[in-house]
């Protein structure tokens, strides 16, 4: 069960007496409207706490190490409040809470928060507008509600608007043109995704037209910076190649060779390494076991990594991360929120 959020950790983003006027306004019974979209009933309180206290959870549970990143499923929803109004059903800004949390508490320098929604994430940028220890970046159907994010824009901030009927090329675009860019001088140390999947094409409310495999591309995308820059991706619990075994054991030990060879050239791993090392990173399994497609890395070598079709293809494509000065893998840098 999801912690309650203190406090203490909603004021370092909301102002004291909204926190305190959302937490008074909790009925007994019935419902009650704290602005035209936002409905507060007997449940909302605990609920919003929940929520917030989920993702501080999350951003602790990663830095000690327990896991490379972390999914959040909760509601209520965040990213439109800001810091002394609640508005498009959201009552606290969890992704925010969390944010101020990895770096007041937890003593992070840089965090970057990625927004993709059908809507401008309001609140967010109200509240880490012009901090220099916050990037963020998003995309959102534009002119559309909340009707903000591309006037009067604060240099932390990389708004990609995007016209109603837009798609899948239109997110890759503003991820690559856009968003890599902007990541890759930043350097964040953890980055967290504020994912709204309401950009569907199948949402009935409004007109991006975005498909589950956008999404996971996006992600992806995303994972993979995540990693690259803080020197995460490889140690060795990330690089859990899968070998696909066709026909003997002697056909798989040259598989394994063959892996290990290529992680040697990119200074992963060491030429030296006995065979039994690499064949505890290459374990035999079929791609049905994971539900992901075999990929090829050359005509003899198809592998997989315990991760999305996506991941594989651009750690493929991109090859292994340089080495980062200054930059260590420790446990924490380099993961993923999502909320």
């Amino acid at each position: 069960e999801a912690p309650l959020a203190q406090r203490e950790q909603l004021i370092r983003v909301h102002l004291p007496e909204y926190v305190d006027h959302v937490l008074g306004s909790v009925p007994a019974e019935g419902h009650l409207g704290l602005d035209a979209d936002t409905v507060i009933s007997p449940g909302s309180g605990e609920a919003a706490l929940r929520a917030a206290g989920a993702v501080c959870a999350a951003v602790d549970y990663v830095i000690e190490g327990h896991a490379r990143n972390a999914f959040c499923a909760i509601r209520p929803p965040g990213h439109h409040a800001t810091r002394s109004q609640s508005m498009g059903f959201c009552f606290f800004n969890n992704i925010a809470v969390a944010a101020r949390h990895a770096l007041d508490v937890r003593g992070l320098k840089r965090v970057a928060i990625v927004d993709f929604d059908v809507h401008h994430g309001n609140g967010t940028e109200d509240i880490f507008s012009d901090d220099p220890h916050v990037l963020m970046a998003s995309i959102f159907q534009h002119p559309y509600y909340p009707y903000s994010g591309t006037d009067d824009v604060a240099p932390n901030m990389v708004n990609v608007p995007l016209r109603a009927g837009s798609g899948g090329d239109a997110l890759k675009a503003a991820v690559q043109a856009s968003w890599m860019p902007a990541l890759d001088a930043f350097r964040p140390q953890m980055i967290f995704i504020s994912a709204g999947f309401d950009a569907h094409h199948r949402d009935p409310l409004a007109n991006l037209k975005f498909t589950e495999e956008d999404f996971s591309w996006a992600t992806a995308k995303l994972i993979w910076k995540a990693w690259r820059q803080n020197g995460t991706a490889w140690t060795l619990d990330m690089l859990r190649f899968l070998t696909m075994p066709t026909r003997t054991w002697a056909d798989m030990h040259f598989r394994n060779d063959k892996v290990k060879a290529t992680l040697a050239a990119w200074g992963l791993a060491s030429a030296s390494w006995p065979a039994g090392i690499v064949r505890g990173l290459c374990t035999p399994v079929t791609g049905a076991q994971f539900g992901v497609p075999m990929l090829e890395v050359d005509s003899n070598v198809p592998v997989q990594l315990m991760t999305t079709p996506a991941a594989v293809r651009l750690m493929l494509t991109e090859g292994p991360p340089p080495p980062m000065a200054g930059v260590g893998s420790s446990a924490g840098t380099g993961a993923v929120i999502t909320v």
